[in-house]
């Protein structure tokens, strides 16, 4: 695939960024391409996937604008995709919304678009001996569902896949006593109760009868053959039950896990960076990523 710049250099804090468009198999799809400030690709490429479940969100978010440059000033070129979103619920309604009919985009169109930006790679940023597919929230459950069918479809496999307060399946798994505890400390309008994940995940397949669709919600999927993965969750927030089953799947499945869960920190504390919370998760992720680069280049792949 070949890729067309669609915008100038933008720089600040000590990095650049422009817009790319990359072709897809459902057409095409703006990837904020983020590098150092001298512009020129390098490695570690990160693949970004902001959330806001899967009907929200965009590349100009917190989640998506201060991750990349975080990591951008740490020496990565990122990738933040503008994947398709979920048709969604009109401006002013409130969570949760309607079952609504399967038309618009839906499941899997985000994930063949990241799928096809992965397989760009190589045009898009140049190096790709080790790069990382990760997310926030819904993104990260389209990165490590892209993740599964890039194992499955003979694709590249990145070197790591961070996963920030995941939701990664169909069904909400019971919530501990002891997150059920916090769970109630949580201000209603952030909770994500069992209802609401079933609405937002049926939203985002369309129909009942597609919820059990291979590679829809990863954490219901096979979980083996996959790269180190890093998931950290919030401690008060109700996904937290969707990212400790994940970690403990992924466990038995025999991939290498680390697990961390951010202390007082509610869902989607990266999309406020001014929080010292947001910071200190940057940084778990910072040195996670390193040791993935140590054994990268103990392994012979350069960097």
């Amino acid at each position: 695939m070949s890729t067309e710049v669609s915008g100038p250099a933008r720089r600040g804090g000590g990095v650049q960024w422009r817009d790319t468009a990359v072709p897809t198999r459902h057409g095409e799809v703006t990837v904020r391409l983020w590098t150092p400030d001298s512009g020129i690709p390098s490695e570690p490429v990160v693949v970004w996937l902001h959330g806001s479940a899967y009907i929200r969100g965009a590349i100009n978010m917190p989640e998506a604008m201060s991750v990349a440059g975080h990591l951008s000033r740490r020496g990565c070129t990122v990738a933040v995709v503008d994947y398709s979103l979920a048709e969604h619920i009109p401006a002013g309604d409130e969570w949760p919304w309607p079952p609504r009919a399967a038309a618009g985009i839906r499941f899997p169109v985000p994930i063949d678009e990241v799928v096809d930006v992965c397989a760009a790679l190589p045009s898009l940023a140049g190096v790709t001996s080790v790069w990382y597919l990760g997310g926030a929230s819904a993104g990260a459950s389209v990165a490590l569902s892209a993740a599964q069918r890039l194992r499955d479809e003979g694709g590249q496999l990145p070197a790591g896949i961070p996963l920030v307060y995941p939701t990664a399946h169909s069904v909400l798994p019971p919530m501990t006593p002891e997150l059920r505890n916090k769970y109630l400390r949580i201000p209603f309008e952030q909770r994500y109760s069992p209802l609401r994940v079933h609405l937002m995940n049926l939203n985002f397949v369309g129909t009942e009868d597609r919820m059990e669709e291979p590679y829809a919600f990863p954490g219901d999927g096979d979980l083996s053959g996959l790269p180190p993965v890093y998931v950290l969750n919030s401690e008060l927030d109700g996904l937290r039950a969707s990212g400790q089953t994940l970690a403990a799947s992924l466990a038995a499945a025999g991939n290498d896990v680390v697990q961390f869960c951010e202390p007082e920190a509610l869902h989607g504390h990266l999309n406020t960076p001014e929080l010292v919370v947001s910071d200190r998760s940057l940084a778990r992720i910072d040195a996670w990523m390193t040791l993935i680069e140590a054994n990268a280049r103990a392994s012979g792949l350069g960097m």
